[in-house]
């Protein structure tokens, strides 16, 4: 099964252990106003993502673009930390702690935007460290994570044998090299 396929049954999954709603996504007429609002480029993937799920109460809540629902938003997290949009990161989801996960600008060697954590109790204008080498590999961490699997991000064989590509990407530390 590819991974944008195994995402969306581990969301549905997910959804269902919840009793929560199916999610609704967006348009991309909704993702290039946003993108234009913004000036910044938006993904493939995470246009792909949007148009599946824009926004959802999963985890620390992974995020949209004009949802209902503010803390979704993320135009309100550019509200709160200006300087992300000015380094072209997009934030996609919290850890329900008041951290974030953010799609990187640059792209990682062949697998897409790398995700990474930002430790906004230790500095939010800064990359603590990568999480996924791209996207789907973050969704895909995420969701698993929901259903009981708790080896993500800090355990480096698991997370290897998950996503191998997460060591090309060089922006930032990598879980099992950070302290904070």
């Amino acid at each position: 099964m590819k991974i944008k396929e195994e995402v969306i049954s581990l969301l549905y999954n997910v959804l269902a252990l919840k009793e929560q709603s199916p999610p609704s996504g967006t348009n991309e007429t909704e993702i290039l106003g946003f993108a234009i609002q913004n000036n910044l480029d938006v993904p493939p993937d995470l246009k792909a993502w949007l148009c599946i799920c824009n926004g959802s109460y999963i985890g620390g809540g992974l995020f949209g673009v004009h949802t209902l629902e503010r803390w979704l938003d993320v135009d309100s997290f550019y509200e709160l930390y200006p300087s992300w949009k000015k380094q072209g990161w997009i934030p996609i989801a919290g850890d329900g702690c008041g951290n974030y996960y953010v799609l990187g600008k640059h792209s990682c060697k062949v697998s897409g935007h790398p995700v990474f954590f930002i430790d906004t109790h230790e500095d939010a204008d800064c990359l603590a460290y990568v999480v996924a080498s791209g996207l789907w590999q973050f969704l895909r961490f995420v969701l698993r994570q929901e259903i009981g699997e708790d080896y993500w991000p800090f355990n480096k064989q698991k997370v290897l044998e998950q996503d191998p590509m997460i060591e090309k990407c060089q922006e930032a530390l990598l879980p099992w090299e950070y302290s904070s």
